[in-house]
């Protein structure tokens, strides 16, 4: 019997035939083109032909700029979470407290004996906060003190303005001890050194640094917001002293030396101090308090000024 071996050999020709046709179709039709890859949802076209972003925005990839990447927390000016909000800062401002002891740098501030240092809504100066500083006599001796203190204030060869706004009592009656409500104190080692204090119904410079005298007459202030700038030009020979209350200047003493007897900078301190209290009982009232607001450091009278922000 005779093998008829057409058939196989056909059978293997098509075969051939379908491998070499499969070959050239996943080669891309033989035009030399390589295996496609899927298409995946973030292909874009080529370059040149990128469909544009709205106008002002990214493009999906882009890195973010700079000023976004490494934006910067709040600056030392800006008050602490709670704080009361002072107005932006100015050039020439280097300090300034609307009235909140959170923004001294003896927060959280420790009172002597009963003392109280506290943020208070009323009384309101341009109805923001104020700090309460209050003593309460104790039947002792020692030192009544509450206050704020801003540390290095400023250094010999500065010329520098200090504005605050203080309130009083309608009833805060007048007497003939004093009663210190702010101060300069030299740093390191430290002690009083420039004072302004109430006395019957005026205030008054005092203290060690021999500069002395009568600011002005507040006799019908009681109850009102009173305004005060010192200037203080720290230099051995041609310093100065000049403050203003209300807006007119009471005092000027300039071409003089004005040091710190023991240091090269000086602190600012703001609250109550019962100076006669160390010694003697109150021959007032034996709880006293003076409310304080608008604190500002700046390089001039018309920027300290309370009335001026």
């Amino acid at each position: 019997m005779r093998v008829r071996w057409w058939p196989v050999a056909i059978l293997g020709a098509v075969l051939v035939l379908v491998v070499v046709a499969g070959l050239i179709f996943l080669n891309g039709g033989g035009r030399g083109g390589s295996v496609a890859s899927p298409a995946r949802p973030d292909d874009r076209p080529a370059s040149g032909s990128e469909t544009p972003s709205p106008e002002g925005s990214p493009s999906p990839d882009a890195s973010p700029s700079s000023s976004a990447a490494a934006s910067p927390g709040p600056s030392p000016a800006s008050p602490r979470p709670g704080a009361s909000t002072p107005p932006g800062p100015q050039s020439g401002v280097f300090f300034q407290d609307v009235g909140d002891v959170k923004r001294w740098s003896n927060y959280p501030q420790r009172p002597q004996k009963s003392g109280i240092i506290r943020t208070v809504t009323s009384p309101s100066f341009k109805g923001g906060t104020s700090i309460e500083a209050q003593q309460t006599y104790v039947n002792e001796g020692g030192g009544y003190h509450s206050e704020t203190i801003l540390a290095r204030a400023q250094r010999v060869g500065e010329d520098r303005y200090f504005g605050q706004a203080i309130y009083l009592a309608p009833d805060w009656q007048f007497h003939n001890q004093s009663v210190t409500f702010q101060q300069f104190s030299p740093e390191d080692p430290e002690g009083p050194w420039l004072l302004m204090i109430l006395e019957n119904d005026q205030i008054r410079l005092g203290g060690s640094a021999g500069i002395g005298g009568v600011i002005g007459k507040i006799t019908n202030l009681r109850g009102t917001w009173i305004r005060l700038v010192i200037r203080l030009k720290l230099a051995p020979t041609a310093g100065a002293v000049e403050v203003w209350l209300n807006g007119t200047k009471t005092v000027s003493k300039t071409n003089r030396p004005v040091l710190p007897k023991t240091a090269n900078s000086i602190r600012w301190s703001s609250g109550i101090y019962c100076n006669s209290w160390r010694t003697d009982p109150p021959v007032g009232p034996r709880v006293l308090s003076v409310f304080h607001s608008h604190a500002r450091l700046a390089s001039s009278y018309e920027l300290a000024e309370p009335a001026n922000w």
